[in-house]
């Protein structure tokens, strides 16, 4: 990705933070409850309809791939939006190593197979410093060989270069602690906060498996230590005097992260984590996002702890989300937030899968595909079927008696003989068996039942007693 591409990433705007002093208190979990309720709504009600989410200026594949982490974070792997954004981001063109990367990285953690999207990425490295630049072959730069190795390490690739990767990133290290975006182009050699932040990132994932990488780790925490402005913020423009939100949570999740590897100076930089995320909250909207932008919002989301939140009526919206946008978290009133289906392949397609079924009550339900070369085969990519019900891989039939209720949403992939596949949301929605009149007695025929069953024991006895 070119400089000026990451200028709209990483700093898509710039707000008049409230300033905080640098010794304030952390959030409270209360704050940071109220900050996840709020930010999750938001994107329950910005999703596009093709199941993406996007950034003023129309970029799809980033803020949809690390939206999609901010909700598994948050314990929403199976809810519809997670599902619509699954099924969109596999089946979504990718040209530049970034978004390449951070395709590969979430449709990994969503479970779904990333075989070919992981050999693509390992095509497209610069062969001769084994590293990635902004597109397929270019000279190797920052932060996309960090993201490429990150994605490797995601998708569980035996990658026989890994050394070479990291090697890449230690060895073009600033003096300063700092790396550059670049440290071939011209200009380009100076230590930048996006680019430094990352590479921290990626080498404290890695520094749990055994790889010799704290010293570089140590320089880098400290010079983000250094760049923290007087709000708490983080700026990538080196002008700024202000903090920017998608900034400041890229260095929040650095720190953090190199913090839980057991680098000694993240352990020790718990003051500016703390003023970081005290920013961040500041700094919410009042609609829960950050500015608007999904970029920053899904990133500045990803800074809270992992949580699973309760979820009544299970449709997928939880509790505390349904009680700010006004639906009953105790019916199964809100599946119908989100509309829309992923993104097709050409030549390829398969219908949106929306049904009805019953406890007790066998099901069935049929696939389709058509396009691209038969026979087809089927496979749940996210999500799971409900309690009772199969998917025959071959016919593509769904079957079963479902033995609980609820709404149930899981991605569906199809694949056709030239291995052409595609990832299609569906939603089956099982109500619980109906009770008809007569079923069940009233209290009056419960009376009823039982005067009868008294009488015939009461003749019983008496015929006992003539006989006797």
């Amino acid at each position: 990705m070119g400089s000026m591409s990451r200028r709209v990433l990483g700093c898509a705007w710039m707000i008049a933070g409230l300033s905080v002093n640098l010794a304030a208190q952390a959030a409270t979990p209360a704050q940071l409850d109220a900050v996840r309720a709020k930010s999750l709504a938001w994107f329950y009600t910005h999703q596009n309809g093709d199941g993406s989410w996007q950034t003023a200026s129309g970029i799809k594949t980033q803020p949809t791939a690390l939206a999609m982490d901010a909700l598994a974070n948050a314990g929403l792997k199976s809810a519809r939006p997670y599902a619509m954004a699954q099924a969109w981001l596999a089946n979504a063109p990718t040209s530049s190593n970034d978004s390449l990367s951070r395709q590969v990285n979430a449709l990994a953690h969503s479970g779904a197979n990333v075989s070919a999207l992981t050999q693509r990425l390992i095509t497209q490295r610069d062969d001769t410093t084994k590293s990635w630049g902004a597109y397929a072959k270019y000279q190797g730069g920052f932060p996309d060989t960090a993201l490429a190795m990150d994605a490797l390490l995601a998708s569980g690739a035996a990658y026989a270069d890994t050394g070479s990767g990291l090697g890449f990133i230690a060895y073009k290290q600033n003096a300063d602690g700092g790396w550059p975006n670049s440290a071939t182009e011209p200009n380009s050699a100076a230590s930048r906060l996006i680019p430094t932040a990352q590479n921290v990132l990626t080498l404290s994932r890695y520094k749990p498996l055994g790889w010799n990488v704290d010293s570089y780790l140590t320089n880098g925490v400290n010079w983000l230590k250094s760049q923290q402005k007087g709000d708490g913020g983080f700026a990538e423009d080196t002008g700024a005097t202000i903090g920017n939100p998608y900034d400041t949570a890229l260095v929040y999740q650095a720190l953090n992260q190199a913090k839980l590897a057991g680098n000694a100076a993240a352990i020790g930089a718990q003051t500016t984590l703390d003023n970081a995320q005290t920013f961040l909250v500041n700094n919410q909207g009042t609609d829960g996002s950050w500015g608007g932008d999904a970029l920053a919002t899904a990133v500045a989301l990803q800074t809270l702890p992992a949580t699973t939140l309760a979820d009544t009526d299970k449709d997928g919206v939880p509790d505390v989300v349904e009680a700010l946008l006004g639906t009953n978290p105790g019916v199964a009133d809100a599946h119908g937030l989100t509309a829309g289906n992923g993104q097709s392949v050409i030549g390829l397609t398969a219908s949106l899968l929306v049904a009805n079924a019953t406890v007790g009550v066998p099901f069935t339900y049929t696939l389709s595909a058509s396009g691209g070369t038969a026979p087809y085969i089927y496979a749940i990519a996210a999500g799971t079927l409900p309690d009772g019900l199969s998917l025959n891989p071959g016919s593509g039939v769904i079957s079963g008696t479902p033995t609980r209720n609820g709404p149930f949403n899981f991605n569906y992939q199809a694949t056709d003989a030239s291995s052409a596949s595609l990832s299609t949301a569906g939603q089956i929605v099982v109500a619980a068996a109906a009770v008809e009149d007569g079923d069940v007695p009233t209290l009056p025929e419960w009376g009823a039942i039982l005067m009868a069953a008294l009488l015939m024991l009461s003749q019983l006895l008496q015929n006992r007693k003539r006989r006797s």
